[in-house]
């Protein structure tokens, strides 16, 4: 049995209450006691975290580290921050599913930097991948509609047809099936800008039997933010009902009373 003992510290508990001094007991690397009085336990290394603030490990939902925890799992720069988990997969990007050989070598060549070899082919062997390399920090992925629509249309400016929409909503209902956490799009890169809104609402069915999230990269953050965001709030409608919009903001001065009625 292992015993941390951390004392002096002033405590965020992630509640919402105010900071507090106190002490937190950790036992077989599982909080055991937090307490606003000075804890002893015997055999416990101890830590003086005088001056110092405690706190629960914070969650970055908008990762993009689908390679970058495979050659790096140590993650230095999410631990320095005290960041313990996270999720990837955003912005419509996702580094599965793999199902065509154009796919592949597109994610190839946007990944080379990495050094790391794309052996999968769905989420499912991804996962053993990244399970393998054993990052220091919790990882849950997305799967990004831009990775699912090239498996079906290619990289091309397509609408695309309902049949292949159908398709693209069976193989994310599959990722989802394998333990993919969401949907996410990225309107405003290839080939997603390519998709039209019945596509997306089409897709995002599939969230429905997972309740699972959307998150969205929007179409735009300018002089279409408004419509842009009802888009979403649709597309969120189609599936589970949970959206989670990456960046809302607006761009250029005749655009920043719209994040008002945002």
């Amino acid at each position: 049995m292992t015993k941390t003992l951390i004392s002096g510290a002033r405590i965020i508990d992630g509640s919402g209450s105010p900071a507090f001094p106190g002490s937190v007991l950790i036992v077989n690397d599982r909080i055991q006691a937090v307490s606003r009085t000075p804890l002893a336990a015997d055999d416990a290394q101890e830590v003086d975290a005088a001056g110092l603030v405690l706190a629960p490990g914070f969650i970055d939902v908008h990762a993009h580290s689908d390679l970058s925890i495979l050659a790096e799992p140590e993650v230095v720069g999410k631990i320095s921050q005290g960041i313990t988990s996270e999720l990837s997969g955003n912005c419509g990007l996702s580094a599965f599913p793999i199902r065509t050989a154009e796919v592949r070598e597109h994610l190839e060549k946007l990944y080379r930097t990495y050094g790391v070899a794309l052996t999968w082919s769905d989420f499912s062997s991804y996962a053993d991948v990244v399970t393998a390399a054993r990052p220091a920090i919790n990882v849950g992925f997305l799967c990004g509609h831009n990775t699912l629509r090239a498996n079906v249309f290619g990289y091309e400016n397509t609408p695309g047809t309902s049949a292949g929409w159908e398709r693209e909503r069976d193989l994310l209902t599959e990722m989802l099936e394998q333990g993919a956490l969401g949907f996410s799009t990225g309107l405003l890169y290839t080939p997603g800008k390519f998709a039209p809104p019945e596509e997306l609402r089409i897709v995002a069915s599939a969230l429905r039997g997972f309740d699972a999230p959307y998150a969205t990269h929007l179409r735009s953050e300018g002089d279409a933010l408004i419509e842009s965001l009802e888009e979403a709030l649709a597309i969120a409608r189609a599936g589970s009902g949970r959206l989670q919009v990456s960046h809302l903001k607006t761009a250029k001065p005749r655009n920043w009373h719209k994040l008002d009625a945002a």
